[in-house]
């Protein structure tokens, strides 16, 4: 079995607080091929999330961010923000 990790950045529109971002992260960790979530230590609009690409989406995940009670706006970043981030 291949079992390709892939990678994805989200953008969150609104400010999440402390709470509100431990209840998304463990939505994000509960979904069937994730591998890690992590949101970025200074810009708390930004999460970084690595997933089993023959399991699990990356519009799925997008699509949980989304559709979460606290009424979040998101979308994906563009790799090239994703490696700039990382790299900080």
């Amino acid at each position: 079995m291949n079992e390709s990790i892939s990678s994805v950045g989200v953008h969150i529109n609104e400010t999440l607080d402390n709470p509100q971002i431990a209840i998304l992260g463990t939505a994000l960790r509960e979904l069937d091929g994730v591998v890690s979530v992590r949101f970025h230590s200074d810009d708390k609009h930004l999460v970084f999330v690595s997933y089993l690409a023959n399991q699990i989406s990356s519009q799925e995940i997008l699509d949980l961010v989304v559709s979460h009670p606290f009424g979040i706006y998101a979308d994906f970043l563009p790799p090239n923000e994703i490696h700039a981030q990382l790299n900080v």
